[in-house]
């Protein structure tokens, strides 16, 4: 068995290597003000969009059975954190002169909250039902909105509802788990990059 010596030199260039492919790998935010390219897969989403209009077919639902005290307000105020902190569910896609995609980030606005009521779980089926039949209007949003159903004063059905650009499954379960948290008076730690940050670093 023999081995290999590399020379100080080429152990030099070995580690830079390394780095810079590290470097490549490494998403940053980008500077305030920069508005974010689309992502590919926003892309993709957006021109499916096109080919057929008014779809329900990329609308990303999540459901939750909330037991327990329950406050309506804070849960608004909640949902409200969650826009500001979360650029992507304040996004909005622009088709430009030429028909292109063009990406919009709105700022800090209410989160979109319908309370109403149900007699049972069935019934509140029903209406969540409903609610998801409803399409997104990519361009003019909001891509994000939200329906609280009350079965009982310590009963209630949560659903959140988004545009498959602005919102996936792994995003879902983080903004889950970080309404509950402002809901209970909590701050969750933010994130150090967004969507659009990824989207910027893919691009390059």
């Amino acid at each position: 068995m023999t081995e290999t010596t590399l020379s100080d030199a080429k152990r030099a260039l070995l580690a830079q290597r390394l780095r810079r492919r590290e470097e490549s790998r490494t998403i940053t935010a980008r500077a305030p003000g920069t508005t974010p390219p689309l992502s590919h897969a926003q892309e993709r989403l957006w021109f499916l969009e096109q080919y057929r209009p008014g779809t329900t077919t990329y609308t990303v639902p999540v459901a939750a059975r909330l037991r327990g005290d329950l406050d309506a307000d804070a849960l608004r105020r909640a949902l409200d954190e969650i826009v500001a902190r979360h650029e992507a569910l304040r996004t909005r896609f622009l088709t430009t002169e030429d028909g292109t995609p063009e990406l919009v980030v709105d700022g800090p606005r209410p989160a979109e909250l319908r309370v109403t009521e149900a007699a049972d779980l069935e019934a509140a089926v029903e209406l969540l039902d409903a609610e998801l039949a409803t399409p997104f209007d990519l361009e003019h949003g909001p891509l994000f909105r939200t329906v609280l159903v009350r079965l009982a004063p310590d009963d209630h059905v949560l659903l959140i509802a988004a545009h498959h650009t602005v919102i996936d499954g792994w995003s879902s379960d983080v903004i889950i788990r970080e309404l509950l948290a402002l809901h209970d008076g909590a701050t969750p730690p933010s994130a150090p990059v967004g969507y659009g940050d990824y989207a910027l670093w893919q691009r390059g």
